[in-house]
C-alpha cells in the first residue's frame, strides 16, 4: 500500500544520508568506516523489522510462516535495491586492507598460469560468483552462495592454494575459486551476506555456505603471497 511504501521510502532516504558520512570522505580512518557501517547495519535491521510488523498488522492473512517469509523476502528485495551498491562501497572502506590482500593473491595465481586448469564446473561457478555481485537482494545473493557451493562440491580442483587450512576438501576448492575469479571486492559482498542474512537462513546450508566463503578469504587474505 502507498503509505508502506512511503515509510520505505523515508527509511532509504535515512540510510543515505547516514551512508554520505562515508561516501563523501573516502580517506577517513577504517574504524571510522566501520562505525558507520555499524549504525548503517543496526539501522537498516530495524527497519525492516519496523516494516514487516506493520505489514503484518495491515494484511492479516499474511501473518502467517509461509507467508512471513514470502513477504521477509519482498521486503528486503525493495529495501535494499536502491542502498545495495552504496553499502557494498562503504564496506569496502571498512576492508581496504583485506581487499588488498586478495588482490596480491590473485595476480599471483594468473602469474601461475592458474587459470589455464580450470574445469568446466570451476568455469561455471566463477560465472555464477560474477553474478552474485549483480544482486541486492539478500534472499537472492544466498540462494546463489548456496548454488556455487553444489557445484564445488560436484568437481575437483588443485588444492595448492588452501592446503593447510584442513580436512574439509570444500575450503580449497573455494579459496581457488575466490583467487580464479578475479573478483577482491567479494570480500565485501561475504560481508554484505554475512550481515544482513535473515535470521531464518542463518541456520543450514545459507549459514554454512556463507562461513565457508568467509572462512576462504580470511585464510587468502592472511597468508603470505
Amino acid at each position: 500500500s502507498q503509505p508502506v511504501k512511503s515509510t520505505i521510502n523515508h527509511m532509504q532516504e535515512k540510510i543515505n544520508v547516514i551512508l554520505d558520512k562515508s561516501l563523501l570522505n573516502p580517506d577517513a580512518d577504517q574504524k571510522e568506516h566501520a562505525r558507520i557501517f555499524e549504525e548503517v547495519a543496526n539501522t537498516i535491521k530495524d527497519d525492516i523489522n519496523i516494516i514487516q510488523d506493520v505489514i503484518k498488522a495491515l494484511f492479516e492473512p499474511l501473518n502467517t510462516d509461509k507467508n512471513a517469509s514470502i513477504t521477509s523476502e519482498v521486503v528486503h528485495h525493495v529495501y535494499f535495491a536502491p542502498l545495495k551498491q552504496n553499502i557494498i562501497t562503504l564496506i569496502r572502506f571498512t576492508l581496504k586492507d583485506v581487499e588488498k590482500e586478495l588482490g596480491n593473491r590473485i595476480k599471483a595465481g594468473f602469474e601461475e598460469g592458474i587459470n589455464f586448469r580450470l574445469t568446466e564446473c570451476c568455469k561455471e561457478a566463477i560465472t555464477k560468483l560474477h553474478y552474485l555481485t549483480t544482486l541486492h537482494n539478500p534472499y537472492d545473493m544466498l540462494d546463489c552462495i548456496v548454488h556455487i557451493i553444489k557445484l564445488l562440491a560436484a568437481t575437483k580442483f588443485e588444492q595448492k592454494h588452501c592446503t593447510s587450512v584442513g580436512a574439509d576438501d570444500l575450503l580449497p576448492r573455494l579459496c581457488q575459486l575466490v583467487v580464479s575469479s578475479s573478483l577482491p571486492s567479494i570480500c565485501a559482498e561475504a560481508a554484505f551476506m554475512e550481515t544482513f542474512m535473515p535470521s531464518t537462513r542463518a541456520l543450514g546450508e545459507d549459514g554454512y555456505a556463507v562461513t565457508m566463503l568467509q572462512s576462504a578469504i580470511a585464510h587468502l587474505a592472511n597468508t603470505p603471497v
